[in-house]
């Protein structure tokens, strides 16, 4: 009899668990691409908006995958805050740095991902009773910049053209009167 009644609790936390309101987060990536030279850090901001209307969410951190050799590092910023319901938050997600090998041109799809909890009711702190939670995705493109030269680059290149172009000119100049 007492494991039936044991057996009876743990099927119904269970099933609260199971059917739990997982609440309603809209997750991106603001933009959704971004360019940045090869070597360089790009920083990946993302938007969280609760489209619940009686559930606080906290976001409580995230992750990313990569396949890419072009990325050679990533830094995560890890936010955690709550939100109440219908409110929206933009925050750092995490640091990206291009290979500096990486072609100019190539394409990087990025999948991230933010940890959720779900409160019932209207919180900002963990006082509330928790309901459910879960995982939300979205994807963003990185693309590797074409390089682009320095206008001082540039200045002294078309000083060096110049002055060639002079000295050609003098020396064609002095053969012609001879």
């Amino acid at each position: 009899m007492r494991r039936a009644v044991l057996l009876g609790i743990l099927v119904l936390i269970t099933a609260r668990v199971g059917f739990a309101d997982t609440g309603c987060l809209i997750f991106s990536a603001t933009p959704d691409s971004y360019t940045a030279p090869a070597g360089s850090t790009f920083t990946v901001i993302t938007t969280y908006t609760n489209c619940a209307a009686d559930t606080s969410i906290f976001i409580g951190g995230g992750f990313g995958s990569d396949e890419s050799v072009y990325i050679s590092d990533i830094s995560f910023v890890d936010p955690s805050f709550f939100l109440a319901p219908g409110d929206s938050a933009t925050a750092s997600f995490g640091f990206y740095t291009f290979d500096p090998s990486a072609p100019p041109g190539t394409q990087v799809d990025l999948n991230i991902n933010a940890e959720y909890a779900v409160f019932s009711g209207v919180c900002s702190s963990f006082d509330c009773d928790f309901v459910g939670g879960g995982f939300a995705f979205t994807s963003l493109t990185a693309t590797v910049q074409e390089p682009v030269p320095e206008p001082s680059s540039l200045l002294l290149l078309s000083t060096g053209a110049l002055g060639l172009l002079l000295k050609a000119r003098k020396r064609w100049q002095g053969r012609k009167s001879s």
